[in-house]
């Protein structure tokens, strides 16, 4: 037993809006063309960020109240193990620093080897006695960050600022 079947066929060389009817013919147009409606935004802001340079490249600062600024602590941890790149990284630092125009900043390296750093008042090297063991017996790095806050060693106030940097 054979069924017919009538199966319309449409014919694309003819004019869609005959084969489909007007209104699903500018619905569908109007569903293929909004995926560009964002590339003149694109194209724009690409420009735009090419052509305009959004970074000073001086940062001037309008007003400093030193007595208002908090004394930061740059504090590196570090195994001792390479003293030239301690020593580098002490001075990149302190160029940031003077760069940016903090005036209260002190850098301390915290090391199991004397490094060999420079005196200066915004350098402080804290070599850790060997026989040195914290409360909870931690090890390494954190060793050497908790060895700065024993009582004695440390010399920041309580409303200082104490940023860390494992080296």
């Amino acid at each position: 037993m054979l069924a017919r079947y009538h199966i319309k066929v449409y014919d694309v060389s003819a004019n869609p809006s005959i084969s489909f009817g007007l209104f699903w013919t500018i619905a569908v147009n109007i569903l293929r063309f909004s995926s560009l409606l964002h590339l003149p935004f694109c194209i724009l802001n690409h420009i735009s960020l090419l052509l305009y340079n959004l970074f000073d490249s001086i940062v001037s600062l309008d007003y400093s109240n030193t007595a208002s600024k908090p004394f930061i602590c740059l504090r590196i941890a570090t195994k001792g193990d390479y003293p030239l790149l301690v020593r580098k990284n002490v001075h990149f630092n302190m160029e940031i620093c003077r760069r940016v125009g903090l005036e209260k900043f002190l850098i301390e390296v915290v090391t199991s080897k004397r490094v060999g750093l420079e005196n200066s008042p915004m350098i402080r090297e804290l070599v850790i006695p060997s026989k040195y063991r914290t409360k909870n017996g931690t090890l390494f790095k954190a060793r050497g960050l908790q060895y700065c806050l024993e009582s004695g060693v440390n010399i920041l106030d309580d409303n200082d600022w104490i940023a860390s940097k494992k080296l």
